[in-house]
């Protein structure tokens, strides 16, 4: 047996034990599925989602596809170490047809911005900061103290629904 032979062996079997970790990786990810119980009595457990996005919106269309007063949808989800974690859903979970609660931390956590760090960010002295002017470009919210953009050109498609969607929410508030 030559060297190239012996080199061309350990990279097969190099690609794979890639191929197997790659595989084992998928696999230790959180899972999320929908969980129903029909009549109190029969359930039911959907495919795999590989977030919990996709997952609610499903719990959405099983929820309008079927009469629900003798059950209920839940979340449920198995973490990277093998645990189920169950949830509920609300009805206005349920019935909504904007974003998830879900989708709603998300974008506030990556585009909410605090007083101090909009600042910043604009080159604002802390003198400077008028409500008025932030108002043009962002939207308030409130229970977190956070300013968000109303567009931003590095916002996808789905980023401009939620900012619409809790622009919407808010003014109902005021």
């Amino acid at each position: 047996m030559n060297i190239k032979d012996l080199i061309d062996g350990y990279q097969r079997r190099l690609k794979v034990i890639n191929e197997l970790l790659a595989e084992l990786e998928q696999i230790k990810k959180t899972k999320y599925y929908v969980f129903g119980v029909w009549g109190d009595v029969y359930p039911m457990i959907t495919i795999a989602f590989n977030t919990p996005e996709e997952r609610d919106a499903e719990a959405r269309r099983i929820y309008k596809a079927n009469d629900m007063d003798e059950g209920g949808i839940f979340h449920l989800d198995i973490d990277s170490d093998g645990m189920p974690i169950v949830g509920t859903y609300s009805e206005d979970d349920l019935n909504r047809e904007g974003p998830t609660d879900a989708e709603i931390e998300k974008f506030k956590e990556y585009w909410g911005q605090t007083d101090d760090e909009i600042r910043v960010n604009l080159g604002l002295k802390e003198e400077n900061i008028d409500d008025e002017l932030l108002m043009d470009d962002y939207f308030w919210i409130p229970n977190d103290m956070i300013w968000c953009n109303k567009h931003a050109s590095t916002f996808t498609a789905r980023d401009q629904e939620i900012a619409d969607f809790l622009i919407k929410s808010l003014s109902r508030i005021d």
